[in-house]
């Protein structure tokens, strides 16, 4: 009750007058209170009195609670709004900032050359990338990539249990990325560069990692389910010890020794015609990211 009357301090109130109006009744009919004018009248009489008052008064009070508890959600609303915007705004400021301020170190610094402007890229690239939601650290990796810093090593020590799910990383470099217990869940990952990357207890579910290259990757405690690894390469990568392997299609995956096909074949890993089969989600990499949005 307690609970109730804290939750919804109109409640209180509401009983309190219910409770004067039920004792008034209960009063006036057994001590037959001549002032009301209602000496002799029937305890329904009585209860007649103050329904009309008592049904008004409860629907005044549970129409004005409706109306103030619509208009705080309403205004929550508009704050957590505001909230995401002025946040939104923020990491979008910190990604320009970046970009600005490693241009200028690859420009002016000679960045590729010069071993003290990379430690202030990895710095800036550490702080950023925590600052950033999903997306937009999925834009600073492919920068990097594409820039050709992550054969510095600049960005890749600095990814350990990162959130970059549902994020688009198709077609870069990440070889050799520290990427344990990150969060890579339906993440576009086709064509992409892991070769000798620290995968081990990462979340690779519902991934797209067709034709990825995954040689000598660490793959310890990877979930691994309805991930899409069809042709990927696989030589020298420890897919037998992953953590899940539900509904993983490895169908033409290279570099499977007879032992991991059959560890993966009976951890549920789909390895035959049956992983390309038009009823299953993953039946392709085309098929699986038609009407994605990356």
């Amino acid at each position: 009750m307690k609970k109730l009357f804290k939750a919804h301090p109109w409640s209180m109130s509401l009983a309190l007058a219910l409770s004067i109006c039920s004792i008034l009744i209960f009063l006036g009919y057994y001590l037959s209170w001549r002032w009301t004018g209602m000496s002799g009248k029937t305890f329904w009489d009585w209860m007649q009195l103050f329904i009309v008052p008592a049904v008004l008064t409860i629907g005044g009070v549970l129409y004005t609670h409706s109306r103030s508890e619509d208009e705080r959600k309403r205004i929550d609303a508009s704050q957590e709004a505001e909230k995401q915007q002025a946040l939104d705004k923020q990491r979008e400021d910190a990604l320009q900032y970046y970009f600005t301020s490693l241009s200028e170190l690859l420009l002016k610094e000679d960045l590729i050359a010069n071993s003290k402007a990379q430690v202030l890229a990895q710095a800036r690239t550490i702080t950023t990338l925590r600052m950033l939601d999903p997306v937009r650290r999925g834009m600073v990796l492919r920068f990097l990539s594409e820039a050709r810093l992550v054969d510095l090593g600049i960005g890749l020590d600095s990814l350990r249990g990162i959130d970059l799910h549902e994020t688009d990383l198709s077609n870069i470099n990440l070889r050799g990325a520290k990427l344990s217990r990150s969060n890579l869940h339906g993440s576009n990952l086709i064509r992409t560069n892991l070769s000798n990357a620290k995968l081990g207890y990462a979340d690779l579910s519902g991934a797209y990692l067709s034709h990825a290259q995954l040689d000598m990757a660490n793959l310890s405690g990877t979930n691994l389910s309805n991930a899409d690894l069809s042709y990927a390469d696989l030589q020298g990568a420890n897919i037998e010890d992953a953590q899940s392997l539900k509904g993983t299609n490895l169908y033409n995956a290279i570099g499977l020794t007879n032992g991991q096909k059959e560890t993966s074949k009976a951890k549920g890993a789909l390895l035959g015609i049956e992983a390309v089969s038009p009823s299953l989600p993953l039946s392709s990499a085309h098929v699986a990211l038609e009407g994605k949005n990356w």
